[in-house]
């Protein structure tokens, strides 16, 4: 799936829609917040790996990737990081702003 699908002028963020028209299997959701931070809930099918830790981490180069944090700075730093790699990736935005279906669309 190409940039283009998403946005056309590069931003690195997904709106709530298109995160709920993807094949879930063709994503890999990752929580950039700390470990202490998760208290306040996360996304079942997502992986927790810190911001700190993102550019040293294995990740998927044939899935889209999503990130996430708090309130989404994190989130979109992440994005702009991985994509800066060769990642494919988009900002989900920040968990505490996230509707009840993105909340429940991966259980």
């Amino acid at each position: 799936m190409s940039n283009s699908v998403f946005h056309k002028d590069n931003d690195r963020v997904i709106s709530e829609s298109e995160f709920l028209k993807l094949n879930m299997d063709d994503v890999y959701i990752i929580d950039v917040r700390n470990p202490f931070e998760l208290a306040s809930g996360s996304l079942k099918c997502a992986h927790n790996i810190p911001y700190g830790d993102l550019l040293t981490s294995d990740l998927p180069k044939d899935k889209i990737i999503l990130t996430y944090c708090n309130y989404g700075n994190r989130a979109g730093r992440a994005a702009l990081a991985l994509a800066d790699e060769g990642y494919n990736t988009y900002s989900l935005g920040g968990y505490s702003l996230f509707s009840d279906k993105v909340k429940n669309r991966c259980k």
